[in-house]
């Protein structure tokens, strides 16, 4: 549905008549709140893992851009670039049990649930962190809700991230959405529920945000301004820069890269725009924040996400993404 030679505001129409559609139907439909004093609404049902694709605004699927190489990723969030380098040296280790958790999650069949899925992701992950030397919490079924990234911008959406990944001064380090082959059989990461899915975590706790399935991933991330998203894999060449992001990745040595870049970053910092061309940057001036430098940075004011496009008169529109803190999710639930 999203092909480059489709128009944003096309497309953007499209979702806001199936939306007009589903609010209608009193039986199968949304069900919404009241509008508030600034005319934003709640969706009380369904959550973002059962929302189509074709209702999230469509510009911002159409401006993620790709990012082939995992280098400018790791400058990007702060993360040392040296972690081919480490991987390595892990599985070279003769008791590392890296590998063997990787084969598990690889293995798994076919009709595997998603409890399964999960648990041999977090496996994973928590054995890298361990021989890292990393001390990481995993919290579960995380809430979250934003508003503004659906066709109308005026609703909110809520859910529950499936893997929070949290380091000991409680920043969230990665987020990973959770997806049975069944369940991605098609092979394109922004069908059925799966824009909502990702977006929403990737805006709520501010974290490189995976969707990932026992063979199969897809990484998100933002730019320090959070006017951007950024997704790898990426293909090199392809015919339009939406195409080149639709690539899938292999739940492989690429992912331990990225798990591990996620795992050794600094999330206070601000790590690099891609814009400012992260290849005349040395690695060290990536990755050399002192304590003070980290400290100073958190106390920062935290930048709003939001997007811009070119509706349907040709004038330039920014939406801004809300925010919701863990209060306001409480009251969310509790309108119910």
């Amino acid at each position: 549905m999203f092909e480059e030679d489709d128009s944003v505001n096309r497309i953007l129409e499209n979702g806001r008549l199936l939306i007009d559609i589903l609010l209608k139907d009193t039986k199968e439909g949304w069900s919404v709140s009241s509008p508030d004093v600034l005319g934003n609404r709640k969706i009380r049902r369904p959550t973002t893992c059962k929302i189509p694709h074709l209702a999230t605004h469509s510009a911002l699927i159409k401006l993620i851009k790709p990012s082939p190489r995992l280098e400018d990723f790791a400058r990007m969030i702060g993360s040392p670039t040296d972690f081919s380098t480490i991987l390595h040296a892990l599985l070279a280790e003769s008791n590392s049990g890296i590998r063997g958790y990787l084969n598990k999650l690889n293995r798994l069949p076919d009709d595997a649930t998603k409890s399964d899925v999960q648990s041999a992701l977090i496996d994973l992950i928590e054995q890298i962190s361990a021989e890292l030397g990393i001390t990481v919490i995993t919290r579960l079924s995380q809430k979250m809700a934003v508003g503004g990234i659906l066709a109308y911008s005026q609703y909110d959406i809520r859910g529950e991230a499936d893997i929070c990944i949290y380091n000991t001064d409680n920043i969230c380090l990665l987020v990973i959405e959770v997806k049975t082959r069944k369940a991605f059989h098609d092979e394109r990461w922004y069908h059925d529920s799966r824009a909502t899915q990702t977006l929403t975590p990737l805006y709520h706790f501010n974290a490189p945000t995976f969707l990932a399935t026992t063979d199969q991933y897809k990484l998100f991330f933002e730019n320090s301004k959070r006017d951007s998203i950024y997704t790898h894999p990426s293909f090199h060449e392809a015919i339009s820069e939406f195409h080149k992001t639709i690539k899938i990745g292999i739940v492989g040595e690429d992912f331990l890269l990225a798990l591990i870049i996620c795992l050794r970053s600094f999330p206070a910092s601000k790590g690099l725009d891609m814009n400012e061309h992260p290849d005349r940057h040395t690695d060290q001036a990536a990755v050399s924040l002192t304590e003070n430098s980290r400290k100073r940075r958190r106390r920062e004011t935290k930048k709003e996400p939001s997007f811009v496009f070119k509706n349907s008169t040709g004038q330039v529109e920014r939406v801004q993404v809300r925010l919701y803190n863990e209060y306001e999710i409480l009251k969310f639930d509790n309108d119910d």
